[in-house]
């Protein structure tokens, strides 16, 4: 806020003078960091990702579960914090329609977070990603994109397109049906940033994103 003062003359020795505040409002674009990633799998049961988010940092949980999967019964860490879920998605991925996918997030984490706690039944992987500059508080999740289910061999995708807004955060996962040995790569304006390999059958999950995106509509492809 800056005082100024106007001073009106008219010519016959009288002025007049009125004083203001003029106030300047900045328009800040969130300074999105990509900080760190991790990943783990299970069998089935409970397990964690062991994780060490700075305080007030955004955490994403991605959980890919094999068919048969159920909406994690438990998302939680060693801090009891309160995750909120945002997509959970079933599809296709060459052995059936009973593949899960379901996406958490925690905004303002805590001090002291070592682990994310993950209950499954059947065999699981997830990847948590961490990003600073992210709001700490309200609403964050605009749209939860479709699934691509591709049910034969193939060597490049594209994702459904789905709609951003300036600044946001996307998340691309892409998720091998007979393999560990990819070799994905991210999609241009894209970057990879965790692998994780299914412990029971062998096969990949990628979780990409794109930072500070522009307004439009955006699709994801990889190799």
């Amino acid at each position: 806020s800056y005082p100024i003062t106007f001073t009106a003359h008219n010519g016959v020795g009288t002025d007049a003078t009125q004083n203001f505040t003029l106030t300047v409002n900045q328009v800040v674009t969130p300074a999105l960091a990509f900080m760190r990633s991790a990943g783990a799998s299970t069998r089935s049961g409970a397990f964690t990702v062991a994780i060490a988010p700075t305080s007030g940092d955004f955490l994403a949980v991605v959980v890919m579960q094999i068919e048969g999967g159920a909406t994690p019964s438990v998302m939680t860490d060693n801090k009891a914090s309160v995750y909120t879920k945002d997509c959970d998605l079933t599809y296709n991925q060459g052995f059936g329609a009973g593949r899960r996918m379901t996406v958490y997030h925690l905004l303002n984490a805590p001090s002291g977070i070592t682990t994310v706690n993950i209950t499954t039944t059947v065999p699981t992987r997830a990847i948590v990603a961490e990003y600073s500059g992210m709001p700490t508080s309200g609403a964050v999740l605009d749209v939860c994109g479709t699934v691509n289910n591709q049910t034969t061999k193939v060597t490049s995708w594209t994702s459904p397109a789905t709609t951003t807004t300036a600044n946001d955060v996307v998340l691309g996962i892409a998720e091998t049906g007979y393999t560990g040995t990819a070799g994905y790569a991210a999609g241009t304006g894209w970057t990879g940033r965790q692998r994780q390999t299914n412990a029971s059958d062998g096969d990949d999950s990628y979780l990409e994103d794109k930072v500070g995106v522009a307004a439009g509509s955006y699709t994801a492809t990889g190799t």
